[in-house]
């Protein structure tokens, strides 16, 4: 993704990346965690890799690593940055990945501190496999559709979010995750510096005709937000700016 440092860089190990700052679950948001990116039939060698979900099995930590099972390489060097309000983990291998190969996401979560003496350290967990390509990727994805950011006031366990109507990705070849930036007073949006959240999709309509982000930043009515696609290399669109509305009556 162009734009260096995003939120919180995570320690590195050979060929692995150790996630040692965890986060604690939180209600209206998914648990289970899941390959986000790449979904595509054959990923581009430069692919970044996504996994979403709070993982609460992976709350006193874990260590990632590609595997490219069969093969004599070493698995690559990866940088993690970890996307805390859209329960997002971003792998960025420092090499291309190699070409025409199946890759496995395995996470070893770490030992709880309050585990008792003499507990046995828990299993590896595979996240999610995928193969890639023979190319690299460089071209930005299309600018999303954002028909309308609404401001969902905060109801029972559910605090504020923002919910931004998007019409749905039709990016060829794989899907797109979505960066969020907030303005400032003036209404600036700095696009220069790390986006607020960087967020999937939750809701898609019965007909397919419009998707639902929702986002746990808050910004006030008026404010105004900008939104890049972000594709499965880490290549950012143009970005769409709207006004923040309360919900419809």
């Amino acid at each position: 993704m162009r734009g260096a440092t995003i939120l919180v860089t995570m320690g590195l190990g050979v060929g692995l990346a150790s996630l040692t700052a965890t986060h604690a679950a939180r209600a209206c948001f998914r648990l289970a965690p899941e390959l986000a990116l790449p979904n595509s039939a054959a990923a581009p060698r430069n692919a970044h890799v996504w996994v979403r979900g709070a993982m609460p099995e992976l709350n006193a930590g874990a260590t990632f690593a590609l595997v490219a099972p069969g093969s004599a390489e070493p698995p690559p060097l990866l940088d993690m940055r970890q996307w805390v309000y859209g329960e997002l983990f971003e792998l960025v291998p420092r090499a291309p990945l190699a070409a025409g190969a199946r890759y496995d996401l395995w996470a070893r979560p770490h030992k709880a501190p309050w585990a008792p003496n003499g507990a046995a350290a828990p299993s590896p967990v595979l996240l999610g496999t995928f193969r890639t390509g023979t190319g690299t990727d460089t071209t930005p994805p299309a600018a999303p559709a954002v028909r309308n950011a609404i401001l969902r006031p905060q109801a029972a366990s559910c605090r504020a979010a923002l919910l931004l109507q998007v019409a749905p990705d039709v990016t060829p070849g794989g899907g797109v995750l979505y960066a969020v930036w907030i303005g400032d007073r003036t209404g600036h949006i700095a696009y220069e510096t790390p986006p607020t959240e960087l967020a999937s999709i939750e809701q898609v309509s019965f007909d397919r005709s419009e998707s639902t982000l929702e986002l746990l930043a808050a910004p006030k009515t008026g404010s105004r937000v900008g939104v890049r696609a972000v594709d499965e290399a880490g290549n950012l669109s143009d970005p769409v700016e709207r006004t923040v509305i309360d919900p419809p009556p």
